[in-house]
């Protein structure tokens, strides 16, 4: 009978103890990711506002601006190619 108490004690400890230990976590580190995944999905609304309202523009003219410095000193690099292959064949 001693040892049936025992045993069934244990197994009574070993349940209430996975049953605290699933309450912790749930509570504590399940709880905490949900709370993460909430402030980060108001930060990337707020940086998807911010971004549509004020740097987006921004960007892209500073996008456009470097394409057309980018295009005149390739047409300038071209144009010194060809002023030096015309005076390799003139030579």
């Amino acid at each position: 009978m001693k040892n049936t108490a025992f045993w069934l004690g244990l197994l009574l400890g070993i349940l209430l103890s996975f049953l605290a230990s699933s309450i912790f976590f749930y509570y504590y580190i399940y709880q905490e990711i949900e709370g993460l995944k909430t402030e980060t999905r108001t930060e990337f609304k707020s940086f998807k506002s911010f971004w549509e309202s004020e740097l987006k523009e921004e960007v892209l003219d500073a996008k456009s601006a470097v394409w057309k410095l980018a295009e005149e000193k390739w047409k300038a690099y071209r144009a010194e190619q060809l002023a030096k292959d015309s005076l390799v064949q003139e030579n």
